[in-house]
């Protein structure tokens, strides 16, 4: 090899090295043979852990049925991890249990989209069935719902109203008025009798012993 030849040989081993490289040196970025970018779209793309927004859950009557309903109220909050060690904590009570399938297993994926569990939500949600009361775990139905088909709130029946608040039919409504007395008894006095034609009644004070002294049809007293 001559001279020439030599002085230009590490020359082409520092391009090769470069060249070998690609991108990485070029924008200073790690190699990860394209795994960072692979990642990035099954996130953005609803993948292996899709992510969902947070839940928007309205206020509900969750007096009706304290049990799901404090836990309700802790997503509604977005206590998380509270919600979750309230649920364990019931679950593992046999007193206490939740004893509805269905209602714990809204609950777990509401916990699971609060905890930004993306995947796990959407393969336990694909178990889960509507329902409508009480009205907070339908208002967590649709919210679920929503999140993960991607769709709005509106596209889904609406919850029918909480039937724990609505009035007494019109028939047993409270009333103040008192209660109706019986019209066969009065506490005004028996009628007196009046007599019947021209035989005064008994008792007749023209009498000094209480029954009159004049003969039948004949008048008592002065006459004018």
């Amino acid at each position: 090899m001559n001279l020439g030849l030599r002085r230009l040989l590490p020359v082409f081993v520092a391009l090769t090295l470069v060249c070998g490289c690609g991108n990485s040196v070029l924008d200073g970025s790690p190699d990860d043979g394209g795994q960072g970018q692979a990642q990035e779209e099954k996130t953005a793309g609803g993948g292996d852990d899709p992510h969902y927004g947070p839940l928007d859950l309205p206020i509900g009557n969750t007096g009706v049925n304290s049990g799901p309903g404090g836990i309700y109220d802790l997503l509604l909050e977005k206590d998380c991890s509270g919600a979750r060690a309230q649920l364990d904590e019931r679950q593992s009570d046999p007193v206490y249990a939740i004893d509805d399938k269905n209602t714990v297993l809204l609950l777990r994926v509401g916990i699971a989209l609060c905890e930004g569990r993306g995947a796990a939500a959407k393969k336990a949600f694909a178990g889960a069935v509507r329902t409508d009361a009480p009205q907070f775990m339908c208002f967590l139905y649709v919210a679920e719902a929503s999140l993960i088909r991607r769709k709005p709130k509106s596209s889904f029946a609406a919850c029918p109203p909480d039937v724990s608040d609505s009035p007494p039919p019109a028939d047993q409504e409270e009333t103040d008025d008192p209660p109706p007395t019986d019209q066969g008894e009065t506490d005004d006095p028996p009628p007196v009798d009046q007599g019947d034609g021209d035989n005064p009644p008994p008792g007749d004070p023209t009498s000094p012993d209480g029954t009159s002294s004049a003969p039948a049809g004949e008048p008592t007293g002065e006459t004018g």
